[in-house]
Formats: C-alpha cells, structure tokens, sequence
C-alpha cells in the first residue's frame, strides 16, 4: 500500500472474516484511482471473496496504549 500514490496514513480492519474496511487519510495525490489500486492490491493478496470497503477519514485512531497499528482485528478468537 505504501507504493500506492495518494495515501498519508492507513489501516485495515477486519470487521468480519470476509470483510475488510480500509481507513485512509488522502495525501496531495489522491485521485479517484486510488481507491481503485487500493481494492484491485487487497484483492489480489486476499482473494475476490473479500468485502473491501474504503473510507476516507481525517484520522486514523490510535490504540488504548497510543500506538498506531496499520493492522486491527474485530474478530473473536
């Protein structure tokens, strides 16, 4: 994601085991085709199966401790 022109900051979170929601702050280069690269890149690492949903924010939520995690599961184990 990180080669992906138009992204500042991001994170994923699995919502549910076959979907994920993609939080991103835009950066200058932001065009619609980033949300583009953004699906086709998850598709290809996740498979077509999985429900990619992008949001753009103005922020992206550190976790109880301050960190930022590109990474976060809502999923039980």
């Amino acid at each position: 994601m990180r080669n992906i022109p138009g992204i500042s900051r991001y994170q994923i979170i699995q919502e549910e085991k076959n979907r994920i929601v993609f939080l991103i702050i835009k950066s200058k280069e932001f065009t619609d085709n980033t949300i583009i690269l953004i699906k086709r890149n998850l598709n290809k690492i996740l498979g077509n199966d999985v429900q990619i949903e992008v949001k753009i924010v103005d922020n992206v939520p550190r976790d109880k401790f301050g960190k930022f995690r590109v990474f976060k599961s809502k999923i039980n184990r």
